[in-house]
């Protein structure tokens, strides 16, 4: 298998040679005809490169290491120092009736980034924590496929070997280091990940939806003795944030989903100074969201949050970091799909066996399919 693309090929002969790139296409197209069309366009740019004399081995490849960009689908016993920018988890599955695991995260140097997938013994050391972000491997005697949502990736096999933070490693980039939300189904979500949800809104919680808060601080406060007490700056007269519980569902499965402080502000329309005194007013503590109801009931969303368990119901539920309102629906569906499929790749399972009746497969559209989007975001809150 060819490591190098005919564009690549030609590239590296004109930069050589100092000639112009028709020339060398035409040799190449030549160098077809003569073959009776038994070489392909690859193959003959290989044969026109080393009758000019021009090599397509790089200094990495001589040294034994690739670069990522060097990277193509095919190539065995390769090598390569990455650091970690990002772990991608772990997960099981089953295949001839003996289970495994996998494990992915994403590498860079200093000409790319590509995932790395590890398999069985080895996804320990992700499960464990003794591979984090920013450490720097080595990896020896691996190979190399394509991904047709993410590019290439490096496997590793039983005779690879992945070194963490080798003495000899290069000079390699500093990862960027940010909280990463994996585009997830409700059904495939797990306690303490960081997921990015697309459903719909089918319940809204009838429940108080302010929360005493210090307005120094806006620390909780806390009743004692009838007196709101702040743990900083003892009893205040107290400011108000708002909370607003939901129930979303994307056709996989349904959770609770809690906005917080400025997301429900958002969502509502009002803030929770706002809300307080028109709810008395009205002497009813769930005014608002009566009022608010009809209009979110059947909006489509997406967020981003923490997957937590209530310690009352046992249950998984999200508490929103950040929420976009107004998306093309289709563009939305499109990404998550593809990101979906993506995380995927390596299930033993099929993308559509779990979304045949979910928002994922919707082709219609709503009255949310502007191009532009809103996002709020917000500093999680615990109450």
């Amino acid at each position: 298998m060819f490591n190098m693309s005919v564009e690549d090929i030609i590239k590296k002969i004109v930069e050589e040679k100092n000639i112009d790139d028709s020339i060398i296409r035409e040799k190449i197209r030549q160098k077809i005809n003569a073959l009776s069309n038994l070489v392909s366009e690859q193959g003959a740019a290989y044969i026109v490169a080393n009758e000019m004399g021009v090599s397509l081995t790089t200094e990495a490849q001589k040294s034994g290491f690739f670069k990522v960009n060097e990277l193509k689908p095919g190539l065995r016993n390769i090598s390569i120092f990455l650091r970690v920018q990002r772990i991608l988890g772990t997960r099981e599955f089953e295949k001839n009736n003996q289970k495994s695991k996998v494990g992915n995260f994403i590498g860079i140097d200093d000409t790319g980034s590509c995932r790395v997938v590890i398999w069985d013994h080895r996804v320990k050391m992700l499960e464990d924590g003794e591979l984090k972000p920013n450490d720097v491997v080595k990896i020896t005697n691996a190979y190399v496929k394509d991904n047709p949502f993410s590019g290439v990736e490096i496997h590793l096999r039983n005779q690879s070997l992945l070194v963490l933070n080798p003495p000899e490693a290069p000079e390699l980039p500093e990862a960027q280091l940010s909280q990463n939300f994996l585009k997830k189904r409700i059904s495939d979500i797990k306690e303490n990940e960081l997921v990015e949800v697309l459903g719909t809104i089918v319940k809204v919680e009838q429940r108080k939806p302010f929360f005493e808060v210090c307005p120094e601080c806006g620390k909780r406060l806390k009743n004692e003795n009838n007196q709101w007490v702040c743990p900083v700056h003892g009893v205040k007269s107290p400011a108000y944030n708002l909370v607003l519980s939901t129930v979303i569902d994307d056709g996989t499965a349904t959770i609770r989903t809690v906005f917080f402080g400025r997301n429900a502000e958002k969502i509502l329309g009002l803030n929770g100074s706002e809300a307080f005194i028109k709810s008395e007013q009205a002497g009813d503590d769930v005014f608002i969201i009566k009022n608010k109801e009809h209009e979110l009931l059947g909006s489509q969303i997406i967020v981003q949050a923490r997957v937590i368990k209530n310690d009352f119901s046992g249950n998984l539920e999200l508490r929103v970091r950040s929420l976009t309102t107004n998306f093309d629906l289709n563009q939305a569906l499109k990404d998550f799909v593809e990101n979906l499929k993506e995380n995927d790749l390596n299930s033993e399972t099929n993308l559509n066996n779990s979304t045949n009746d979910s928002l994922f497969n919707n082709n219609s559209t709503n009255n949310s399919s502007e191009s532009s989007s809103t996002t709020f975001t917000v500093d999680e809150e615990i109450i």
